[in-house]
């Protein structure tokens, strides 16, 4: 993701380019204040720790699902089936 290696700069600069053309509306306008008041809490790259990415999300999501339904003498129907998975967002 460009955004996120590249920072936000580039966002604030597209916007800016778009005004400079007169291309930009009050949507646009409002959208850039935005980005330059809130630069750095969009730098996500910097958060550690944290994933960033619907992978390692996925992977979580997808372990816990699977631990909890192949648990030893486990048995699902399929409403608890999609009620397990509906907490962990499958």
């Amino acid at each position: 993701m460009p955004v996120l290696r590249n920072g936000i700069g580039r966002v604030i600069d597209a916007l800016r380019y778009l005004l400079r053309k007169g291309r930009g509306s009050d949507d646009v306008r409002r959208e850039l204040d935005y980005f330059r008041s809130n630069r750095g809490r969009t730098d996500y790259a910097a958060a550690v720790g944290l994933p960033i990415g619907s992978g390692a999300v996925e992977a979580a999501s997808k372990t816990l699902v699977t631990a909890r339904m192949k648990r030893s003498g486990q048995r699902w129907d399929a409403t608890a089936d999609r009620a397990v998975r509906r907490q962990h967002g499958r």
